[in-house]
């Protein structure tokens, strides 16, 4: 587990497998299996346990920016580090700095952060199929995310059809890493077999999608933006015969 800021390291640790296990443990219990879990008491939890062996707030505090990197191995990517609360307030609210974590695939190495002067590339795909209620405002989404932008400025390109094969065509059509994230917005659901995100087919009806079929199109496209957000319901969750929620998958 590194710390990073303006790729200079911070801090370090390699931590026992019994400390990570007991921290997901208890985020399972408290978090993946509840409809309202306490976010600011598990985001207190993982920032204490971060602090003692990070001295994680010293470090976030002062920094502009700071990047949590770790191997993601099923233990760490079942704990949301998203949800880090210092004790006053969330560390994503944090005004004038900026943090997150980053999860590494076994094998992958720390990339350094380069800074690009243009605005940010975001392609927008709502999903809307038909029989699945209630039907989502998307367009207010959309002018929300715009409204956000103004400064920095954001470049958003619209995928219509709703459906992995449309994701598949607009990001082959594009350059090379021209898409800096992939916004989905529609309805998720977990299954028996797994979380599933439920995109549209080619006549508008219902495709229950899970995380290998983003995989392999990703992947046939030869396209990966740096990030896919998921605007979904319970992407965040994990069925209870399902290791992971499609958010962690």
């Amino acid at each position: 587990m590194r710390l990073l800021s303006d790729n200079r390291e911070l801090a370090s640790a390699v931590l026992a497998g019994e400390a990570i296990a007991a921290l997901a443990a208890h985020c399972a219990a408290h978090y993946d299996q509840r409809d309202n879990p306490d976010l600011e008491d598990i985001g207190r939890r993982l920032f204490d346990f971060l602090d003692t062996h990070l001295q994680f707030r010293q470090h976030v505090l002062a920094e502009r920016q700071a990047a949590l990197y770790f191997q993601a191995e099923h233990q760490w990517q079942a704990i949301p580090w998203e949800i880090l609360h210092d004790g006053s307030d969330f560390l994503v609210h944090r005004q004038g700095g900026a943090y997150w974590p980053v999860r590494l695939a076994k094998g992958q190495s720390i990339a350094p952060m380069v800074t690009q002067n243009r605005p940010l590339h975001l392609l927008f795909m709502a999903t809307s199929p038909e029989g699945v209620t209630p039907v989502l405002d998307y367009e207010k989404e959309e002018k929300q995310m715009l409204d956000a932008a103004e400064n920095p400025p954001l470049s958003l390109e619209v995928e219509d059809s709703g459906s992995l094969a449309g994701l598949q065509e607009r990001l082959q059509a594009a350059t090379q890493s021209h898409f800096d994230v992939v916004h989905l917005t529609g309805h998720a659901d977990n299954r028996a077999h797994g979380p599933v995100f439920l995109l549209e087919d080619e006549t508008g009806g219902c495709s229950p999608t899970a995380y290998k079929a983003f995989l392999d199109a990703f992947q046939a496209a030869n396209n990966y933006p740096a990030l896919l957000f998921l605007s979904g319901c319970r992407t965040a969750q994990a069925h209870q015969t399902a290791p992971l929620s499609l958010a962690q998958a």
